[in-house]
């Protein structure tokens, strides 16, 4: 599998875009009482949720694919998943939070 091009990847964002897009249009319609638990929603690193009265936990899920966030071929499995994790625990040091635990996202096409 070679590099992908600056179009392919475009492509990804965009559908990245009109995901978030449609996920904002239902929160919006839902009125219920997650909504008013949302502290901080999308547009940032990660959300941010009340999740009871005095404490906040950070959310994020971030998709890591192979082809644009690393090759199979170069990189061995441990450093893709220690990457993975790494970027996860960014998006939550970026909101000041602590990592506790981790669902991580990663997408390999079938061999």
């Amino acid at each position: 599998m070679g590099r992908r091009t600056q179009r392919e990847r475009g492509a990804d964002a965009r559908g990245e875009d009109d995901l978030l897009r449609r996920i904002a249009r239902a929160l919006a319609r839902g009125g219920g009482r997650s909504e008013r638990r949302l502290r901080l929603g999308m547009g940032d690193d990660a959300a941010l949720f009340a999740a009871r009265k005095g404490y906040e936990t950070i959310l994020t899920c971030d998709w890591f694919l192979e082809g644009t966030h690393f090759l199979r071929e170069l990189h061995p499995a441990d450093a893709v998943g220690w990457k993975c994790l790494a970027r996860a625990a960014s998006d939550i040091a970026a909101m000041g939070g602590e990592p506790r635990c981790f669902l991580l996202s990663l997408a390999v096409p079938k061999t």
